[in-house]
């Protein structure tokens, strides 16, 4: 698959999903682990994400960039609420992505830029299929 054209990617919350893709990512060769960021409020699980996979860890989920949400049933507009003017992509990946067998769908507002599409389909390509769709789908 090959790097990806971003630097870094934050991750809010360390839980399954975030650890399935994680996975994907660093198996993948996307991207370096340490430039690989996960904000998890919990201080011991953020430690244990850290000696897993080698990724940075803060408590702190402040981050100046664009919104990639794993949030079922959270529309586009509830994302916007919750980031006010971040461009936001929206996905809606399924369980089989812990095993790299996913399937996820994505969803972009008008705000996302073509590499930040090409960033979440290598993303979430590095964990199963993918296909591009419009939120009402």
């Amino acid at each position: 698959m090959g790097q990806i054209a971003v630097k870094k990617i934050a991750f809010i919350g360390g839980g399954a999903m975030a650890k399935a893709i994680i996975k994907g990512i660093i198996g993948g060769g996307l991207i370096a682990p340490e430039m690989i960021t996960v904000g998890e409020p919990t201080e011991a699980h953020a430690r244990s994400l850290h000696e897993a996979f080698g990724v940075n860890v803060t408590t702190d989920n402040k981050k100046d960039a664009w919104v990639l949400s794993i949030m079922g049933s959270v529309t586009l507009e509830q994302l916007h609420a919750y980031a006010p003017g971040f461009p936001v992509i929206r996905t809606m990946p399924n369980t089989p992505l812990a095993a790299g067998a996913g399937m996820t769908a994505i969803c972009c507002d008008e705000a996302v830029t073509e590499p930040m599409k090409q960033t979440a389909a290598a993303i979430f390509s590095s964990c199963g299929e993918i296909e591009f769709v419009d939120e009402k789908a």
